[in-house]
């Protein structure tokens, strides 16, 4: 009995971990997808032209979707590097 309950309080602490990690990341990400938007506005009351702003604002927006792409490529060449081989190959 006692090991079953030790087991539910360990996988209930599993989760609750993983519901406060998730809820740091929406927060996290609220935060940077905030940030990101108002880049644009920010820069135009500091007096930038149109522009400087476009290109930065481009610059912001290619290097999340480098980050984006970069990272599964990055997992599948280890991971491919890694795989055993067959010896008969």
């Amino acid at each position: 009995m006692h090991a079953k309950s030790g087991m539910a309080r360990c996988c209930r602490a599993a989760i609750i971990f993983i519901v406060f990690l998730g809820i740091v990341s929406l927060f996290g990400d609220m935060t940077y997808e905030g940030a990101r938007g108002i880049v644009g506005p920010y820069l135009g009351l500091l007096g930038v032209t149109a522009t400087p702003i476009g290109i930065i604002s481009a610059v912001v927006l290619a290097s999340a979707l480098l980050q984006a792409a970069a990272l599964p490529i990055f997992v599948w060449l280890v991971a491919r590097e890694a795989r055993p081989r067959s010896r008969l190959a």
